[in-house]
C-alpha cells in the first residue's frame, strides 16, 4: 500500500511559497507521493511552476499534478507541460486531470455532447504526448483521471491508466471502483487501472476545529455536497487515520493520499507517527 500526501491549496498557507517545504518533509518521512491541485487555491499561483519547484528540491518522492479540467483546457499545452515536468522530475511526475461532476459542467453542454467533446480532447492529448515525447524516463505517458466514477469511468477506460477519487468513504470508493473496472473490461483493456483515493485528516488538540474550518472553506468554494463528502471520509485521530487507510486498502486502493485539514506542517509528523509502515527519516 502506497501512502502519500495531498495538499489542499484551499487552505491559507499552502501555496507557491510553501509546497516545496511540504514536499521535502513528506519525502523525509517516507511518504510515496505529494499531490498538488490547482483547484480552489487560496492564493493565486501557477500550479505547474510550483510542481516543478517541488520536483527540483526532492529526489525520490513522486509528485502528482492533479489539474482541473476546464472549458479552456488545451491538450497540446497540457502535453508540453507534462513533458517539462517529466524531464524536471526524471520520471517522478504523475500526470493527473480531474473532471467536474456532472461532466456537463465542463462546457454547458448536455452530458452526452460533453462526453464526446472531452473524449476527443483526451485522444488529442495522447497524440500530443507522442509529439512532445512525454515520459521519456518511464515509458509511455501515465495519466490519472479523477472525478466521480459515474462521470469518468468511460474516460478512464478509453484514455487513462488510473482513477483518482478526491474525497469519499471506503464504501463509496469500492462502488466507484467497481464501475471503473466494469468500463475497463468493456473497453477491452488488459490488466487493471491504478486506483487512488484521498481522505482528509486532522490530528492533535485542534483536530475538530481544523476539520470544521476546512468544511466551511469547502462549502464556500465547492458547495455543500462536496464539503459533506469531505467530512464523511475524514479522520480526526490516529486510530481513525489507520482505520481509513485499512478500509480503503480493503476496498481496492493501490494508493491512499492523506489530506491535512490544517496548514500546520507538523501534521505530517503526527501522520507519520501514526503509520508505522512508513520508513521514517
Amino acid at each position: 500500500m502506497k501512502i502519500g500526501v495531498y495538499l489542499p491549496t484551499i487552505l491559507p498557507g499552502v501555496g507557491a511559497r510553501d509546497i516545496h517545504t511540504w514536499a521535502r518533509r513528506a519525502e523525509e518521512l517516507g511518504f510515496t507521493t505529494l499531490a498538488v491541485t490547482d483547484r480552489g487555491a487560496d492564493e493565486p499561483f501557477e500550479p505547474l511552476a510550483t510542481v516543478a519547484t517541488a520536483l527540483a528540491l526532492t529526489e525520490r518522492i513522486a509528485v502528482l499534478g492533479d489539474m482541473s479540467h476546464s472549458p479552456g483546457w488545451s491538450a497540446e499545452l497540457h502535453a508540453r507541460h507534462t513533458a517539462s515536468m517529466d524531464r524536471a522530475g526524471r520520471g517522478r511526475y504523475v500526470d493527473g486531470i480531474t473532471f467536474p461532476d456532472p461532466l456537463s459542467v465542463v462546457d454547458g453542454l448536455d452530458p452526452a455532447d460533453s462526453f464526446w467533446l472531452t473524449d476527443a480532447q483526451l485522444a488529442e492529448l495522447h497524440r500530443a504526448d507522442r509529439t512532445t515525447g512525454v515520459a521519456s524516463h518511464a515509458g509511455p505517458s501515465s495519466l490519472v483521471i479523477g472525478g466521480h466514477a459515474d462521470a469518468v469511468a468511460d474516460l478512464v477506460a478509453r484514455h487513462g491508466d488510473g482513477w483518482l477519487l478526491r474525497a469519499g468513504t471506503p464504501d463509496g470508493f469500492r462502488q466507484g471502483l467497481a464501475r471503473i473496472h466494469a468500463a475497463w473490461t468493456t473497453a477491452g483493456r488488459v490488466g487493471r487501472p491504478a486506483a487512488t483515493v484521498a481522505f482528509h485528516f486532522a490530528l492533535g488538540d485542534w483536530a475538530v476545529s481544523a476539520s470544521e474550518f476546512l468544511h466551511h472553506r469547502m462549502r464556500i468554494a465547492h458547495g455543500a455536497e462536496t464539503a459533506d463528502a469531505v467530512i464523511a471520509g475524514s479522520a480526526a485521530d490516529e486510530a481513525g487515520v489507520r482505520a481509513r487507510i485499512t478500509a480503503f486498502a480493503a476496498a481496492g486502493a493501490d494508493e491512499v493520499l492523506a489530506v491535512p485539514s490544517t496548514p500546520d506542517i507538523t501534521q505530517l509528523e503526527r501522520l507519520a507517527a501514526a503509520l508505522p509502515q512508513l520508513t521514517h527519516a
